[in-house]
């Protein structure tokens, strides 16, 4: 089999918009669908990237004739930029992304999941006993209208209390999150490994962890162009058929895997490396499928914001073909 060949590109430490245009340079260098290229993006060093980062340094991507190259584009809006132009022609993210990027008439669809539930923990600081405690404080998020944000209305509903009877802060990201829980500026907020480790040993809260609870948000999945479905179908299956391994390969290999993570995630820390492969390992979904509860999850929260969503159905935005024929051929039961 014939390896398309290209070396590894990343970029760890450079901004959202010198990445992005970077990106948009190679495309305009080469044709987007050239057989010498294949370039792929995922969003940032948390652990639910990880499927991306096992297919390609476990060698998958090159066993089923692919030489990908892998670049971190920071946020969703970038990404989708990225796979409409053609400088990527697959994209890790939240399905997010990709559905309020068809929702606005592209042709971005969902074709894999490896997580689809929210890979979070409800922190709050040692005071907060039960979830009611929460009444009346304040709880910190990303940004409002995010992920955070709509995790933690979620649970909320599920524990019963108003979300108006809590006060819901922007705050930024994890690591000021969590100074601010220490100094008793947020009382709750929501933290995946490695932070997590860190504020149990601040002897912070862990209320619930929201991967136990019956909750699903697809928070890793792969998005293509359907022209790329259309054109090289093949290429598609391909990279599926590595993802697949490559989840395999991490959730049975946790040496080599914390490995992987120590490079991506830029730390040789063992505490933190195991605290993040045991979480992240136990909820990847093995059979790829995307959860259309996630998906109509997503479309509740677009139709806030946009009320035609509300017309769409979770399936218009997923393409199971792929997966379909990969488990007629018997593919899919070597992983189980």
């Amino acid at each position: 089999m014939a390896v398309i060949s290209l070396k590894i590109a990343r970029f760890p430490r450079l901004t959202r918009a010198f990445v992005a245009a970077g990106v948009l340079f190679i495309a305009s260098s080469q044709p987007a669908w050239s057989a010498e290229k294949i370039i792929a993006d995922y969003g940032g060093t948390s652990g639910f990237q990880a499927a991306i980062w096992a297919a390609k340094d476990g060698g998958f991507f090159a066993k089923y004739g692919l030489d990908v190259d892998i670049v971190m584009i920071p946020g969703g809006t970038q990404s989708m930029q990225a796979l409409i132009s053609g400088g990527t022609q697959f994209s890790q993210s939240s399905a997010a992304a990709p559905i309020h990027s068809r929702l606005g008439g592209s042709d971005v669809i969902l074709i894999a999941a490896s997580v689809n539930r929210y890979p979070f923990s409800v922190v709050a600081r040692p005071q907060i006993k039960k979830p009611t405690d929460l009444v009346g404080k304040k709880v910190g998020v990303v940004r409002l209208g995010g992920s955070n944000e709509s995790a933690l209305r979620k649970a909320f509903e599920l524990w019963g209390i108003d979300p108006k009877s809590v006060i819901f802060m922007q705050m930024g990201e994890a690591a000021a999150r969590l100074a601010a829980l220490s100094a008793g500026t947020l009382d709750a907020t929501v933290l995946a490994p490695p932070h997590t480790l860190k504020a149990r040993e601040l002897k912070m809260t862990i209320l619930a962890d929201l991967k136990s609870l019956p909750i699903y948000y697809p928070q890793s999945t792969i998005a293509v162009r359907e022209n790329l479905l259309t054109r090289s179908p093949q290429l598609a299956k391909n990279f599926i058929k590595a993802y697949m391994e490559g989840v395999h390969w991490f959730r049975t290999n946790k040496p080599a895997s914390l490995k992987v993570l120590s490079r991506y995630m830029r730390t040789d820390e063992k505490e933190i490396l195991a605290e993040t492969y045991d979480y992240f390992s136990s909820m990847m979904s093995q059979n790829l499928r995307v959860n259309l509860d996630g998906v109509q999850e997503i479309l509740n929260q677009e139709g806030q914001r946009l009320p035609a969503a509300a017309r769409h159905k979770p399936a218009e935005f997923v393409q199971e073909q792929i997966l379909d024929e990969l488990d007629k051929e018997g593919f899919t039961t070597k992983f189980r």
